[in-house]
């Protein structure tokens, strides 16, 4: 079986091609797109051995090379597999994949199926436009401030956008301003109705989204973003990876007797950082296991809340990807006893 190494860019592609024992067999580039790449696999006919690196189009490449009859393996490798090297080039990377690949050196990453990967795209675009709506929430408040005018409380809600329509502004700019920061928060709100509504409808054919939304104020999008990014439970040969899949476990340098932990990593999906570090706030707000937990890791020191939090939204992702692999809803004491205390990171 040929080994090939793949350095895949947008119109051309460096293959380096081993033989069975491994020695240099072929070096090549494609001109072109994904069609030249997968004409120029197949027509090597041989059955292959194919690793690249993960990118954002690694999913569609990786499903058009497994429809190829002669691809036997697909080692997708992850993008700091060669970012050790001191030397990269295109040769150089596709030459370092294929021998990595050849002796079993690449720790492949997971790729979803493409129905998954559409439900991620999903809830990320979702993300994006609420982070918008908040921007142009933020501008109103700006431009209301700037201009000395008080606003009611309850500004978002019926009454309070009907004030906002209705203020008067001293000065055509601030009427221009006002006018295109509500058409373009109204246009927001329709998206995400939209979102929401396509959202809710593949939550509800999924067991797993409600199994997690047993959880203490895990909500259905937070919910939602853990099971797709999850995936399969059984991937994870530890339930403490799940911590650093997600980027919420502190960074460490340790060399002997020093060992200093930093924030932390902040690797993986920022969506699901971001939501999972939100059901925490929620969470340690009310009585229960998990404010408890919060009090310990706090200390009685209020320049710790975030570390607690950021602990909390690790012990909710760890907590979660048990009751997937078991198929059991949350339980406290279970919880409580399966997910160690880490030292502290912030965010």
């Amino acid at each position: 079986m040929l080994t090939l190494g793949i350095d895949i860019h947008t119109r051309s592609h460096r293959i380096d091609v081993l033989d069975a024992e491994g020695k240099a067999f072929r070096a090549f580039r494609v001109r072109g797109g994904h069609d030249q790449l997968v004409e120029a696999v197949a027509a090597l006919r041989q059955p292959v051995r194919v690793c690249f690196e993960a990118s954002i189009e690694c999913g569609v490449i990786h499903d058009r090379l497994s429809a190829l009859p002669n691809v036997r393996e697909i080692i997708v490798a992850h993008p700091a597999h060669l970012r050790r090297s001191h030397r990269k080039n295109d040769r150089i990377d596709a030459k370092r994949l294929a021998v990595d690949a050849f002796h079993g050196r690449v720790d492949p990453v997971h790729i979803p199926s493409p129905k998954v990967r559409q439900w991620r795209q999903l809830v990320e675009f979702r993300c994006r436009q609420v982070q918008k709506r908040t921007r142009v929430k933020n501008a109103i408040k700006s431009l209301l401030r700037s201009r000395g005018i008080v606003p009611p409380i309850g500004l978002w809600t019926k009454e309070g956008r009907r004030w906002l329509r209705r203020a008067a502004m001293p000065d055509p700019t601030a009427r221009l301003r006002r006018g295109m920061l509500l058409q373009e928060l109204r246009l927001l709100d329709a998206q995400l109705r939209t979102m929401r509504r396509t959202l809710d409808a593949i939550a509800v054919k999924d067991d797993r989204v409600d199994l997690l939304r047993t959880a203490p104020s895990v909500g259905r999008r937070t919910a939602e973003a853990v099971v797709a990014w999850i995936d399969d439970p059984l991937r994870f040969a530890r339930t403490t990876l799940v911590g650093s899949y997600f980027g919420i476990v502190p960074s460490q340098d340790q060399s002997g007797e020093r060992n200093h932990l930093g924030g932390i990593t902040k690797a993986g999906p920022k969506v699901v950082r971001w939501l999972l570090v939100e059901a925490a706030w929620r969470a340690v707000r009310k009585e229960g296991p998990i404010r408890d937990r919060y009090l310990r890791l706090l200390r009685n020191d209020p320049q710790r809340k975030r570390r607690a939090v950021v602990a909390i939204a690790r012990h909710l992702a760890l907590t979660m990807q048990a009751m997937l692999r078991d198929n059991q809803p949350w339980n406290a004491q279970r919880a409580a006893g399966r997910a160690e205390e880490v030292p502290a990171a912030t965010i």
